[in-house]
């Protein structure tokens, strides 16, 4: 997850044909609204005049905004809000003297800016009605950039806190694995604190909360080892993960704690041990991930911490992709299964 925007721009991208189509369908409301409180009895004729008056106000301010999108973009917050406000105005103000000329003047260009004292009211009437309406929505549109900016921090806050507690977890099991070998065999001691030494440095010198599915699945690998270390022939492994691109952007540290789930709770209570299936794919512009292991046997007491990885990685990912991504679990014909769908978030961003 990357911090928020460097940019102050706290307006909608106006040069998007969403946002705009949102401008299209406000202004109309607005004209009905101001249909049905004119003096004048209310009608098609008068709501006509409404809805093409401010429409053209709309989408004029919308043109100036895009337009100017990528110049003030890193300018201070009040002086977005000012450049803005004084668009809208001046759109107002153009389609309001634009509007007198062609209904009144019949579009006689001698006539253009030449107004009386009721036409220049009317100018008044509308540059007063946008000046209301446009600062309550530059404050509506700052106060949404606030609570985007308060939400991705909190955000960012928790992942880092779960990708903390991992650390611990899994060091815990490791050094156990290492400590049974110590007596055992001293030179696969050796060589499992170096892989332990090794497959640490990778993850406490990873700050970011993005990696290439290529890094993520090294580290599984590394951890893999260490556990073959320990179970011997009892830990069978089968992957299935070549169809994947090795830049396909993962979450840090996600991939790992479920391989460790799928051991610890699973095939290391099997007295035969048994074989951990690992399948990614691709379809649709999503990974799909399937790890499946053996069930423990029923009357065997599970270890503490059970649940701990498998809850972290679902607690991350929905701080990371909200409702984009889904990890489920199932439990049939004595196996144990996750599956995890993970959209690709540089498709995402283009289309955000």
């Amino acid at each position: 997850m990357e911090s928020p925007s460097t940019t102050n721009h706290f307006l909608p991208d106006l040069c998007r044909a969403q946002s705009v189509f949102l401008v299209v369908l406000v202004a109309q409301l607005l004209a009905i609204v101001l249909t049905l409180s004119s003096t004048t009895e209310p009608g098609w004729e008068v709501l006509g005049l409404y809805s093409l008056m401010i429409q053209w106000t709309a989408l004029l301010s919308c043109a100036m905004l895009c337009g100017l999108r990528s110049r003030i973009s890193h300018r201070p917050v009040w002086q977005i809000g000012l450049v803005a406000y004084g668009l809208i105005l001046l759109a107002t103000f153009f389609c309001s003297v634009t509007a007198v000329w062609l209904v009144e003047h019949h579009a006689d260009f001698s006539k253009f800016g030449m107004l009386n004292e009721a036409q220049w009211l009317f100018v008044l009437k509308n540059l007063t009605i946008s000046s209301i309406i446009g600062a309550v929505l530059l404050r509506y549109f700052y106060l949404q950039q606030e609570y985007r900016y308060r939400l991705a921090a909190e955000s960012k806050a928790r992942i880092e806190a779960l990708h903390a507690r991992i650390h611990p977890h899994f060091l815990f099991n490791t050094l156990n694995s290492i400590a049974a070998l110590v007596r055992l065999s001293p030179e696969q001691a050796e060589q499992a604190v170096e892989n332990l030494a090794g497959l640490m440095r990778a993850i406490l010198n990873d700050i970011q909360f993005m990696v290439s599915w290529e890094h993520e699945l090294k580290i599984s690998r590394q951890y893999i080892e260490l556990e073959l270390l320990r179970l011997g022939d009892r830990l069978q492994i089968q992957f299935e993960v070549d169809s994947v691109p090795s830049d396909f952007p993962v979450p840090s540290l996600f991939l790992q704690p479920l391989i460790e789930n799928a051991i610890i709770h699973g095939i290391t209570h099997c007295p035969e041990g048994g074989l951990l299936k690992l399948k990614a794919s691709i379809s649709s512009g999503q990974l799909k991930i399937i790890i499946t292991n053996p069930l423990a046997p029923a009357k065997t007491k599970e270890r503490h911490g059970t649940g701990v990885g498998l809850g972290n990685v679902k607690n991350r990912l929905q701080l990371l992709y909200q409702d984009k991504a889904r990890l489920r679990t199932e439990k049939s014909q004595g196996q144990f299964q996750v599956e995890i769908e993970l959209p690709d978030l540089r498709l995402v961003d283009k289309q955000s």
